[in-house]
């Protein structure tokens, strides 16, 4: 008698399961989260896209579009692809060094060029600005480890490293390049 991992009628049921569960997970995300640019945070309004959010939706969708052969999961992470190529501080199209925040306008931060921002919203100079604070953040940070420097900061370690591992597995999926 075979073992019930090797059956292939359990196996496959199971398999069909979670890909239904993934199915409806993702319809949910894509259907509540996703606010033409980005993936909103709790909150927050939803005219802002979170970093780490939008990362880990676009290595979602990667994952799902060309390692599924889902067409929506695909469509999906084309757009989130061509934000985030926008999102990166001092890099075109912002000029080198610089960015916007929604509410101090143009900021020189040269030790934060080539991170993502935490966080963006629409409306300003350029396609993307660095969202503003809200009550939510301010009383968060009453609460969280001193920052490691006074001022604004556009982007952090977090974000950038969500950044990196979701375009990997997005350039991985869709073109089948892979890094050591």
């Amino acid at each position: 008698m075979l073992p019930v991992v090797n059956n292939p009628i359990i196996t496959n049921a199971a398999v069909n399961v979670q890909s239904r569960f993934m199915s409806l997970q993702k319809s949910s995300i894509e259907s509540s989260g996703w606010n033409g640019y980005g993936i909103y945070a709790w909150g927050k309004s939803s005219a802002y896209a979170s970093s780490v959010r939008t990362n880990a939706f676009l290595a979602l969708e990667s994952m799902l579009g060309w390692g599924y052969g889902d067409s929506t999961s695909r469509w999906y992470a084309e757009q989130t692809a061509n934000v985030l190529r926008q999102v990166q501080w001092g890099m075109p199209p912002f000029e080198a060094y610089m960015g916007e925040t929604a509410d101090e306008g143009y900021v020189y931060r040269p030790n934060q060029t080539g991170g993502e921002m935490l966080s963006w919203t629409t409306g300003g100079s350029f396609v993307f600005s660095l969202s503003p604070r809200t009550f939510l953040s301010d009383l968060i940070d009453m609460f969280s480890m001193p920052n490691e420097f006074q001022g604004i900061t556009p982007s952090n370690a977090e974000s950038t490293l969500t950044y990196w591992a979701a375009i990997r597995m997005y350039l991985r999926y869709k073109h089948g390049i892979t890094y050591p």
